[in-house]
């Protein structure tokens, strides 16, 4: 299994062997590149997790240079995060900010609320909102309710579906209608 710090058989410009995690930036002297090693297990190879996902193999180690190992630059990269049109990339890069948070957290003794509340976190959760927008929580939340019923039916805490459930889905690919009831009513 490849996992976090794995070597990934690719050096940068100065001879360091890059891993997963490392975060990378790419040069080509007009313009740069910044992103996180990844692993695609799909596709069985590796790429840099970025506002553009790049193949790694596809890069010359002469554009390439380690940013930092041990401790990704966590603003950067929720900054970077913000012109990111691939929701995939940024949870990549939430991934990284949070397992460097979580070892900070670790050292220092600071909690959960610390790491869901940090700055770089709230960006990066912004964006992912910003990206996966056009339906309110309310509806999204419906959808999810109506087209999981085994799951509402083994929590109990979950109320039964009724239909507001099924009103509240506006979007066609998506909506449902609830099935009756041995009167003959909806439920």
């Amino acid at each position: 299994m490849i996992r976090k710090g794995t070597c990934v058989g690719v050096r940068d410009r100065s001879g360091k062997e890059l891993c997963v995690g490392d975060l990378v930036r790419v040069s080509d002297g007009a313009s740069q590149l910044e992103g996180v090693v990844c692993y695609d297990r799909g596709r069985t190879e590796f790429y840099i997790d970025a506002a553009v996902p790049v193949r790694l193999g596809d890069i010359p180690a002469a554009r390439l240079s380690l940013v930092n190992r041990n401790a990704p630059k966590m603003f950067e990269l929720a900054l970077s995060a913000q012109s990111a049109c691939n929701l995939g990339a940024v949870v990549h890069s939430l991934d990284a900010i949070v397992d460097h948070l979580q070892a900070v957290a670790w050292d220092s003794s600071k909690g959960t609320d610390w790491i869901n509340q940090h700055p770089a976190v709230r960006l990066i959760c912004e964006q992912l909102s910003y990206l996966s927008g056009g339906r309110t929580y309310d509806e999204a939340y419906a959808i999810c309710r109506v087209h999981a019923p085994e799951y509402l039916a083994a929590d109990s805490s979950e109320p039964p579906l009724d239909s507001q459930d099924y009103a509240a889905i506006s979007d066609p690919e998506f909506k449902l209608t609830p099935p009756e009831a041995a009167d003959g009513s909806t439920t």
